[in-house]
């Protein structure tokens, strides 16, 4: 098991890739952004076969 720090550093070293980023994430891991439903996409969502396919839909900076 990772510890925390460990699991941030990878996820922020993988933004890019949703399928490696959404495999950090638990059966029972919950990504919560209340501000995504201004723009139309879930609040939240559970487990990282549901939240592989709503990483790519998420605002980027650098776009």
């Amino acid at each position: 098991m990772r510890n925390a720090r460990e699991l941030l550093l990878a996820y922020t070293a993988n933004i890019a890739d949703p399928e490696v980023t959404s495999s950090l994430f638990a059966e029972d891991g919950v990504l919560e952004l209340p501000y995504l439903e201004s723009i139309g996409l879930p609040t939240r969502t559970v487990g990282p076969e549901a939240i592989g396919p709503v990483l790519p839909k998420l605002p980027r900076s650098d776009k």
